[in-house]
């Protein structure tokens, strides 16, 4: 299996029998695939591993649990990883009906029983997209794929003459959308202009200085002196959680 893209949407599917494990891996593909949004599903026969590569730094948007498995629990599992500060929306997948609502003690998105897959999944998908869009950007790269990137992974967004620039934790993500509709996109809050064109995510601002400010990864861009104030009132208000 290929290794996936940094801002591909990654997904983590744990489902034991292979024929329910080729369904819902195809079905997602074929989801995403016709809205143009590049994913990277990740199979585990055995869930005991997904908190194992959680923990060296693997990150998902959306898990897929079986809560039965021959060697696992999901719901013990699901149970780890929320104890481990994971928050990542999971679906649970079952054969066993009156299991399925145990699911909602520990915040699952959704469950699904395997005899309804065909029926439930699209319409599951697209709740889930729903919320997640509340969260990220969806946006057109310059060779025409579609970028899922979560907003609080972007340090700043700016005009570069040919449309903006997206600097995210992971790289640069280029697309021929106008700054100012980026900035639209942008959640209200989290962002602020720094410079004409040049919006700062806030979480991510170091230092505030007389003409430029600092990012976390240390890149240095332009302050102008009549956004200072600003500037310095959006750090406040992140640092009281206003």
């Amino acid at each position: 299996m290929r290794a996936g893209l940094k801002n591909d949407m990654r997904i983590a599917i744990c489902e034991d029998e292979h024929i329910y494990l080729e369904m819902i891996r195809d079905r997602v593909k074929e989801y995403f695939a016709e809205r143009k949004v590049s994913i990277y599903a990740d199979s585990f026969s055995d869930a005991l591993i997904l908190p194992e590569k959680i923990k060296e730094g693997r990150k998902f948007d959306l898990i897929f649990m079986d809560l039965h498995m021959k060697y696992s629990d999901g719901m013990e599992i699901v149970k780890k990883l929320r104890l481990g500060g994971v928050d990542t929306p999971v679906i649970f997948i079952t054969g066993i009906e009156n299991r399925a609502y145990q699911g909602y003690s520990i915040d699952a998105f959704d469950y699904i029983l395997k005899r309804d897959m065909e029926q439930r999944l699209p319409e599951v998908l697209d709740r889930f997209m729903k919320s997640f869009k509340k969260n990220v950007l969806v946006i057109s790269d310059r060779e025409g794929r579609t970028i899922v990137v979560k907003a609080q992974e972007i340090l700043w967004a700016e005009s570069d003459g040919r449309g903006s620039c997206l600097k995210t934790k992971a790289g640069k993500i280029y697309s021929f959308l106008p700054i100012g509709k980026v900035s639209e996109m942008l959640p209200a809050g989290d962002f602020v202009e720094i410079y004409k064109s040049i919006f700062v995510n806030v979480g991510e601002i170091k230092r505030v200085g007389n003409d430029m400010v600092v990012i976390s990864d240390d890149s240095e861009l332009p302050l102008s002196r009549r956004k200072r104030n600003d500037v310095l009132n959006a750090v406040l208000s992140r640092m009281k959680g206003i």
